[in-house]
């Protein structure tokens, strides 16, 4: 899935971008909205999006400026859509000259919206793991003939099976969810791009996990081979079940190593007190959060939100002891800011509602 972030002010226009594409058919997936430039810059740098649109006129910073500071960081580089209000020669110039993909005008029509996006993710994400893992020749010649992603249909669901399985070293249950996917874009596209399409952004989305974990694919699987006798079908099916088995071997060279689930407890342990996203925390450790999540509930036997909800509550057991702090201030303390969901947190973790288990510490201390 390519992620999306959306930043705009006005909350209708934010609403009508929201509704008026079928998102997971087109495999992009909203990781986040802003209404004002500060927030949208913080979003774009913590999620790491492949895909931006963004307005220009907005509070706090404007959306030229937003782009402008991502361009200066360098970290990362997503592709960028204008949607603005504003059609002026001197906005639209200055956001090609910061190489935005397109420039859409409100009030805009479905069609051009998919159209910039089909552009963009042409320009990013698939096209970026191409270079970085070597895309395989043959199909990187057939993506270099379309004029950018097209897919009506795109199973999402099925690759979030596949990736899920991939990750869990399950061969099994990946090569099943390949050849359910592989179904599902022939019944439901209707041209060689767009099957190739939908073909090309999985292969960038097990690339993405796979380089997440520093892992890549090898250079060329269809090196030495050639498919003349078989049929399309047969071809995208053989090319992803290579994709697969080889990614799933990569996955199992390293997953008995814990290392990444021991750097993301110590990472816990020392921003217990901020707010952590199991994204935050994957992109801390360097490897995707479904493989994160995936491990950690393996190694440590409870989910990261799980670990982090007992590393606060320890915490917060240790702070109840002062008598000077409040249930509110030691919630804030430990990283909740609303002190009646910590309370609720507290409870389900120890059995006992923060004030109970106060009153009982006082009374073991009592001589």
């Amino acid at each position: 899935m390519f992620r999306l972030v959306i930043a705009d002010d006005e909350p209708d226009v934010r609403d009508d971008m929201i509704a008026c594409i079928d998102w997971d058919a087109n495999g992009i997936e909203i990781v986040g909205t802003a209404d004002n430039g500060r927030e949208a810059l913080e979003l774009i740098r913590r999620e790491h999006p492949d895909l931006v649109l963004i307005d220009i006129l907005m509070p706090e910073m404007s959306g030229l400026e937003v782009i402008a500071e991502i361009e200066k960081d360098g970290q990362i580089s997503p592709a960028f859509i204008v949607v603005s209000g504003c059609d002026e020669f001197s906005y639209s110039h200055q956001a090609l000259n910061l190489g935005v993909v397109s420039y859409i005008l409100k009030p805009f029509m479905p069609d051009e919206m998919l159209s910039a996006l089909r552009k963009a993710m042409h320009k990013t994400g698939v096209v970026s793991f191409m270079h970085r893992t070597q895309m395989p020749t043959l199909l990187g010649e057939i993506f270099s003939r379309s004029d950018g992603l097209s897919c009506p249909f795109y199973p999402v669901v099925l690759e979030h099976t596949l990736i899920t399985s991939l990750l869990d070293g399950d061969e099994k249950q990946t090569i099943a969810a390949a050849d359910g996917f592989i179904e599902a874009i022939f019944t439901n596209n209707s041209t060689s791009t767009q099957i190739l399409d939908c073909f090309l952004i999985l292969y960038a989305e097990i690339s993405r996990n796979l380089f997440e974990m520093g892992l890549s694919l090898k250079e060329n699987p269809f090196v030495g081979s050639s498919y003349p006798q078989l049929q399309m079908k047969d071809i995208v099916r053989t090319a992803l079940h290579s994709v697969c088995k080889e990614a799933v071997s990569l996955v199992a060279g390293v997953e008995g190593s814990g290392f990444a689930v021991k750097n993301a407890m110590v990472y816990i342990q020392r921003h217990y007190q901020e707010k952590i996203s199991l994204e935050r925390l994957a992109s801390a450790v360097y490897v995707s959060p479904v493989y994160l999540s995936n491990l950690f509930s393996k190694t440590v036997g409870m989910t990261v939100s799980e670990y982090i909800q007992k590393v606060r509550i320890d915490h917060a057991k240790i702070l109840m002891r002062d008598p000077s702090l409040t249930i509110v201030e030691i919630a804030d303390e430990v990283g909740y800011v609303d002190g009646k969901y910590f309370a609720q947190i507290f409870k389900k973790v120890t059995g006992r509602t923060p004030a109970q288990y106060r009153n009982q510490v006082k009374m073991n201390e009592t001589p």
